[in-house]
């Protein structure tokens, strides 16, 4: 059923009234139910919380125009959010926020900077884009968008000025080896990526979740995972760790924690298949239905039976049990899953008969050395997640790729599941739902290729990579001139020096712009490279479209009203954007493309999304406009348990990747040996990128590891500058590294001794932190808590005084290496060494 203006109209007398655009971006609300908060002591307002990405819905609470205090929307299923939400209002008036618009006076780098009047400030950016686009040039310009105020309009905005090359940080977050692991058993297309969103654990329901690379509790997504797991272990639900620290909010009971060697996953997870495989803990009814585990494999291609490439038919080669021979599934009533078998000369087995004997090879003491996990909470680990099957999963992890052979890990941790039988199972995993909102405003193609686009299509190393998620190719493209010179950066909320591993390689890339414009509400280490900043609103003194892309298995829309006017000479997004483009585009390409927008402000956006918003009859049922606007959130039926949720070559969950086999066999065929081990469809373990720098790390050194916490998340000083925050933080030393006690002392060191940190790659680029000894990092490793110091961009200490001034994020001093042929962000794979403070 599609819900159309006019049903909307009948809904909804007031509406979302709207302005013209202004400064602030109003949405006026709706009427609604009269509380005891409003009589002349407090206002609510609804919104969706931007401390980080996630959007989780909330209400601030207003008292004589000021924020007083800010809650969880109570209006849905999972009420959830963290710290950095709660602790807004400190973002908020934060003394040391950007308050006018500036230009830089000192050296890029060097945070000198005057203020500006908005005209002043806008005309030098207008006139450089206008300059670049009378040059025929527009394509030379590099957006890197992400916590901007202009949301659908910006993309737009710079697509129809002439460039393609809009650089997003998913290769460092969620663009990354995480999609293409699940996909590459769950399918979704030629390269099957799926989302964070796509599938997740059902922890109300489960009995054990097996963590590996992922804190639901002190990392992020609040609403729904925070809630849903704080139900799970409410319910009882076990979790067993798999992680080099041991994380905040897992809970001391009923926790297992298993210190894995940083990079040894892999080892972990062959070890406890060759368990479930041992000791017949797989699901095999699960296996027969819902798996290609029968799928007939060429042992010398490791391709199916009679295929050069990949699949292009459902119906494959099996083992027919009782007839012996070789035949069509569709023609078999019984077909093995596990067999070995001769096919007019090929050598074949069953995928799982492989899968089996690849795990054989790997003995379960080689996992235990490897992995630094004992052999016996290995067994332990199997043995209790069979007894608990289909209650059970295993985490694929969150966040960005970690190590070379993440991607390999991911798919592990995808195909054990399914030897598990926990897709589509309660208290297994479960795939989500979400509306879908569409934008008002159109695309169209550039005249010119992407750099992110040319790489895929013309380097060695790129052919897996996202184009639409990658922004650490800027410093490659910006230095090789290829495939066109880059000679002006946007920045737009990004801080893609501080976010992404190899940060100092793009510092020097911005330092080769002949401008670099920026717009934020704060600091950080990308803007001391600006030539003009423009001073942003925070999320609390602007209105957004609606939103509804959430991490849930249910779809979710939520309203983001204004909760305060802004702040000192700031401007929301939509208004930054709308005068750059009067100042950058024609008068008639102005009106066509922006006039009704500029009439009706976020009004318009809002009308257009609900207008052309598709939703099936059960939800439909459920939704009105006036009700979202007065609950701030809608929430519709969650999505049916099914095993499957997108379609794969062999039509089946593909436990045996056929979308890796065929990478791996493309790449033995053009004798790309070390690359095609990390595509391997067997349960192998290729070796991390540092481990093929050293066998064995000396005394003082590590591997750095970060992790997110509900104090922290990105590198944007709305977490890192705030002082509720930091009140907080202090007690967990939370711009403090952490070393194993154990190997802290055999250096001399004691918690609260100053180190100095540096890559063995880049030794001149050296970093001080406090350490701390804890007997909760693994022996190898050095973690530290993401984006909280100003590490080795001290010129930041002057703008973030809240901040630590000293403190390490291994993004500023980490190699710009990439994945390989996927290419994403390796962002923890390289060796640092520690030394005493002079």
């Amino acid at each position: 059923m599609k819900l159309t203006r006019r049903n909307f109209i009948k809904t909804s007398v007031a509406g979302l009234a709207g302005t013209t655009i202004t400064a602030g971006v109003p949405i006026k609300a709706e009427a609604r139910k009269i509380t005891s908060a409003d009589y002349g002591v407090e206002n609510k307002v609804f919104l969706t919380c931007r401390m980080c990405a996630q959007n989780c819905p909330m209400v601030a609470y207003l008292r004589d125009g000021r924020l007083v205090r800010i809650d969880a929307n109570p209006n849905t299923p999972y009420p959830s959010i963290c710290g950095r939400g709660r602790a807004a209002a400190a973002a908020l008036y934060d003394p040391q926020r950007i308050k006018t618009p500036l230009i830089r006076t000192g050296k890029r780098g060097s945070g000198e900077f005057r203020s500006a009047s908005w005209n002043e400030a806008l005309d030098l950016i207008g006139n450089k884009m206008l300059q670049l686009r009378d040059e025929g040039e527009p394509h030379s310009v590099a957006y890197f968008p992400r916590f901007n105020t202009a949301s659908l309009l910006d993309d737009t905005i710079f697509n129809l000025y002439g460039t393609d090359n809009i650089f997003s940080y998913g290769d460092t977050c969620f663009g990354s080896t995480n999609q293409l692991g699940l996909g590459s058993v769950l399918g979704g297309g030629e390269e099957p990526r799926q989302g964070n969103s796509s599938v997740m654990g059902d922890y109300e329901n489960a009995k054990i979740a097996v963590l590996i690379g992922r804190n639901p509790v002190g990392g992020l997504v609040a609403f729904p995972w925070g809630g849903m797991f704080g139900r799970g272990r409410k319910n009882g639900m076990k979790t067993v760790l798999v992680d080099p620290k041991k994380s905040l909010g897992v809970g001391e009971t009923d926790t297992d924690w298993l210190p894995v060697i940083p990079g040894g996953d892999i080892p972990f997870l062959i070890g406890l298949a060759g368990e479930l495989f041992k000791n017949n803990y797989y699901d095999e009814a699960f296996l027969r239905e819902y798996t290609n585990a029968d799928i007939l494999i060429n042992t010398e291609t490791l391709l199916p039976v009679y295929l050069d490439s990949e699949l292009d038919t459902p119906d494959y080669m099996v083992y027919d049990e009782t007839s012996k021979t070789a035949m069509m599934k569709s023609e078999s009533n019984s077909p093995a899953i596990f067999a070995s078998c001769e096919v007019d000369g090929i050598k074949a087995k069953t995928a799982l008969q492989l899968l089996k004997e690849s795990c054989e090879k790997f003995t379960l003491k080689q996992a235990a050395e490897k992995s630094g996990i004992p052999e016996e909470k290995i067994i332990k680990l199997a043995k209790d997640l069979n007894s608990v099957k289909p209650a059970c999963f295993l985490e694929r992890g969150y966040r960005a790729t970690r190590y070379f052979n993440s991607l390999h890990e991911k798919y592990l941790i995808s195909s054990i599941n399914g030897l598990l039988g926990v897709y589509g199972r309660k208290g297994g995993l479960i795939y989500g739902r979400y509306a879908y909102l569409d934008t008002p405003f159109s695309y169209n193609d550039s005249n010119e290729i992407s750099v992110n686009m040319w790489f895929k299509e013309n380097m060695e190393g790129f052919e897996l990579c996202d184009p639409y998620n990658m922004r650490r190719t800027f410093p490659l493209a910006v230095e090789r001139e290829e495939p066109y010179k880059i000679r002006m950066a946007f920045l737009n909320g990004q801080n893609p020096v501080g976010g992404s591993v190899g940060g100092y390689k793009i510092a020097q890339a911005l330092e080769k712009m002949e401008m670099v414009a920026a717009v934020s509400p704060f600091w950080n280490e990308s803007l001391l490279y600006a030539d003009v900043i423009l001073p942003d609103t925070t999320f609390l003194e602007r209105a957004e479209p609606l939103f509804a892309t959430y991490k849930a298995t249910f779809p979710v829309i939520t309203v983001h009203n204004q909760v305060v006017k802004p702040m000192f000479d700031t401007r929301n997004g939509y208004w930054i954007m709308l005068a750059l483009a009067k100042r950058i585009f024609s008068d008639d390409e102005y009106y066509d493309n922006f006039n009704d927008f500029e009439q009706g402000g976020i009004k318009y956006i809002v009308d257009y999304q609900l207008e052309n918003l598709e939703l099936n009859d059960e939800d439909a049922a459920t939704f009105s406009r006036r009700k979202l606007i007065e609950d701030g959130v809608w929430c519709g039926a969650a999505a049916p348990l099914k095993p499957m949720n997108k379609p794969t070559p062999s039509g089946k969950l593909e436990v045996y990747s056929l979308f890796m086999a065929n990478w791996y066999n493309l790449l033995m065929q053009q004798d790309r040996t070390q690359e095609a081990q990390y595509y391997s469809p067997l349960y192998d373990y290729p070796p991390a990128y540092y481990q093929t720098k050293k066998d064995k790390l000396d005394s003082d050194e590590f591997i750095p590891i970060t992790g997110f916490s509900p104090l922290s998340s990105f590198t944007g000083a709305q977490t890192r500058n705030n002082i509720l925050l930091k009140n907080i933080g202090q007690n967990l030393n939370y711009s403090a590294v952490f070393i194993n006690t154990k190997k802290g002392h055999d250096l001399g060191l004691k918690s609260g001794d100053i180190i100095e940190i540096f890559n063995i790659e880049e030794p001149n680029m050296v970093v001080k932190s406090e350490v701390q000894l804890t007997e909760t990092v693994e022996p190898h490793a050095l973690f530290s808590f993401y984006g909280v110091g100003t590490g080795l961009y001290t010129k930041l200490s002057d703008k973030l005084s809240v901040a630590c001034p000293i403190g390490f994020n291994p993004n500023h001093i980490g190699n710009l290496t990439f994945m390989p042929v996927e290419a994403s962000a390796p962002s923890q794979d390289f060796i640092v060494k520690i030394r005493r403070a002079k």
